[in-house]
Order: structure tokens, then C-alpha cells, then sequence
């Protein structure tokens, strides 16, 4: 099993991509439909509904721990009290939950629907049937605009 592109950028900061997820971002609040096209026509020439490129997560991260820190400050009697519940909430509630549904819809659907043959874990098909990929349901999980564009493409 060769590792997937995702594991292998994970921590290689200069290669990641910030300004596109800074693009994806912003343009979900101001022109969605932009990050749609863009995200099929990724889908087009990748095959992928996912990138394997960690940028977007890193920046909801840390935007959810700068909301955690505010909000953690303003309801702690502590410092201490305030970082860790920034932590909880950034490790605990947001990556940890979203590890597990993604994981659970993973096996769950693939299951029902037998169709967990490619995805991040696997090597990408022939191009003719699609199958489920993990990092399609971690994006999913995510708040994000791989949940508007693959809705839309998927569902019409």
C-alpha cells in the first residue's frame, strides 16, 4: 500500500497551496459558484472529488482555534482553562468528530453501497465506474466547498 498524497504533504508546509484555500474561502461567501466551477473542473481533470492538499483544513483549523481562544477568554475564569478549551475544541470536536463520522460514513456507505474500491486508501479506477474516497467523506464532514460543488454536480 503506497501512502496517499494527502499523508505525504501533511506537514510539508511550502508545498501546500494556502492562497487557493484562501481563494475557496472567501469566494464561498462572495461567488460560490466560481469555487464550483472550479471544483469540477478538478473533478474533470483529477478524477477526485478531494485535493490532496491539507491547506483547507489548516486554515478552518485555525480559524476555529482563534474562535476557540475568543470565545474560551470570553467564558473562563482562567488562561488555563480558556487553551484548554480552545484545544478541546479544535482537537476534540472539530478534527476528532470529523476522523470518526468521516470514517464511520466511509465504512457505512461503502458497505451499503459497495462502492469503496478507489479513493484515498487505494489506487485511483479505470476511469469507468466511481468509487467512494475517504478523503471525499472527510471533505464532506468539513465545512467546505467540496460539499457544494459535489452536491450539485452529484445531485443535479
Amino acid at each position: 500500500m503506497r501512502v496517499p498524497p494527502f499523508f505525504r504533504r501533511l506537514f510539508k508546509f511550502t508545498s501546500m497551496d494556502f492562497e487557493t484555500a484562501v481563494w475557496e474561502m472567501t469566494h464561498l461567501i462572495i461567488a460560490p459558484k466560481k469555487v464550483f466551477r472550479n471544483i469540477y473542473y478538478h473533478k474533470q481533470t483529477k478524477n477526485s472529488y478531494h485535493r490532496a492538499d491539507p491547506a483547507f483544513t489548516y486554515l478552518l483549523s485555525l480559524f476555529f482555534l482563534l474562535t476557540g481562544l475568543a470565545w474560551g477568554i470570553a467564558y473562563s475564569p482562567s488562561i488555563g482553562s480558556a487553551l484548554w478549551i480552545t484545544l478541546v475544541f479544535v482537537l476534540f470536536q472539530f478534527l476528532g468528530t470529523s476522523l470518526v463520522v468521516s470514517t464511520g460514513m466511509y465504512f457505512l456507505v461503502g458497505k451499503v453501497l459497495g462502492k469503496r474500491r478507489q479513493g484515498l486508501f487505494g489506487p485511483p479506477g479505470d476511469g469507468g465506474e466511481e468509487g467512494l474516497e475517504f478523503g471525499y467523506c472527510f471533505d464532506v464532514r468539513l465545512p467546505g466547498p467540496r460539499v457544494a460543488a459535489s452536491l450539485k454536480v452529484g445531485g443535479g
